[in-house]
Protein backbone atom coordinates (compact mmCIF):
# COMPACT_ATOMS: atom_id res chain seq x y z
CA UNK A 1 0.00 0.00 0.00
CA UNK A 2 2.67 2.52 0.81
CA UNK A 3 4.43 1.63 -2.51
CA UNK A 4 0.94 2.52 -4.74
CA UNK A 5 0.92 5.64 -2.42
CA UNK A 6 4.44 6.29 -3.43
CA UNK A 7 4.03 6.12 -7.53
CA UNK A 8 0.85 7.92 -7.33
CA UNK A 9 2.53 10.77 -5.61
CA UNK A 10 5.70 10.22 -7.93
CA UNK A 11 3.48 10.71 -11.05
CA UNK A 12 1.48 13.59 -9.89
CA UNK A 13 4.34 15.47 -8.83
CA UNK A 14 6.14 14.96 -11.56
CA UNK A 15 3.09 15.57 -14.06
CA UNK A 16 2.74 18.88 -12.34
CA UNK A 17 6.60 19.43 -12.76
CA UNK A 18 6.63 18.54 -16.42
CA UNK A 19 3.76 20.89 -17.20
CA UNK A 20 4.98 24.04 -15.67
CA UNK A 21 8.14 23.97 -18.09
CA UNK A 22 8.41 26.70 -20.13
CA UNK A 23 8.37 26.35 -24.14
CA UNK A 24 11.20 28.15 -25.26
CA UNK A 25 9.59 30.19 -27.33
CA UNK A 26 8.33 33.44 -24.73
CA UNK A 27 10.37 35.74 -26.47
CA UNK A 28 8.72 35.58 -29.56
CA UNK A 29 5.97 38.51 -30.49
CA UNK A 30 3.08 37.63 -32.85
CA UNK A 31 2.92 41.16 -34.38
CA UNK A 32 6.90 41.16 -35.23
CA UNK A 33 7.67 39.47 -38.83
CA UNK A 34 10.78 36.61 -38.25
CA UNK A 35 12.72 35.40 -40.58
CA UNK A 36 14.02 31.50 -40.36
CA UNK A 37 17.60 30.94 -41.77
CA UNK A 38 18.33 27.11 -43.07
CA UNK A 39 21.87 26.17 -43.01
CA UNK A 40 22.87 22.33 -44.45
CA UNK A 41 24.90 21.91 -41.11
CA UNK A 42 25.66 22.85 -37.76
CA UNK A 43 29.04 25.66 -37.44
CA UNK A 44 28.95 29.53 -37.65
CA UNK A 45 28.25 30.71 -40.66
CA UNK A 46 28.84 34.65 -41.93
CA UNK A 47 25.59 36.69 -43.54
CA UNK A 48 26.72 39.43 -45.09
CA UNK A 49 24.91 42.38 -46.41
CA UNK A 50 24.48 41.14 -49.86
CA UNK A 51 23.52 37.64 -48.60
CA UNK A 52 20.77 39.20 -46.45
CA UNK A 53 19.58 41.57 -49.32
CA UNK A 54 19.38 38.69 -51.90
CA UNK A 55 16.79 36.87 -49.29
CA UNK A 56 14.71 39.77 -48.96
CA UNK A 57 15.80 40.73 -45.65
CA UNK A 58 14.89 44.51 -45.30
CA UNK A 59 18.42 45.62 -44.17
CA UNK A 60 18.19 49.10 -44.93
CA UNK A 61 15.36 49.29 -42.34
CA UNK A 62 17.26 47.21 -39.28
CA UNK A 63 19.30 49.19 -36.99
CA UNK A 64 22.59 47.38 -36.21
CA UNK A 65 22.49 48.22 -32.56
CA UNK A 66 19.59 46.00 -32.27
Amino acid sequence: MRKLFFYIVLIAVGSNYALAQPYGNEWIEPAKEYFKIKTGAEGIYRLTYANLSAAGFPVDEIDPRR
